[in-house]
């Protein structure tokens, strides 16, 4: 896999300790985009996780 430095969701939890209501409106909102693109892909992910969740 590439390197992308943005991390993940779970470093970015551990790092800002609370997210604000928009920040994670807005974390949630491109989850759900990217999950439904995979979806239409036809690709399973049996390992949906903030661990699992790349931000580039």
């Amino acid at each position: 896999m590439e390197y992308l430095p943005g991390g993940d969701i779970m470093n970015l939890l551990i790092r800002e300790d609370t997210l604000t209501e928009s920040v994670a409106r807005f974390y949630i909102a491109l989850s759900a985009l990217a999950m439904e693109s995979i979806h239409k892909h036809i690709y399973i992910h049996r390992d949906i996780k903030l661990d699992n969740l790349i931000l580039d």
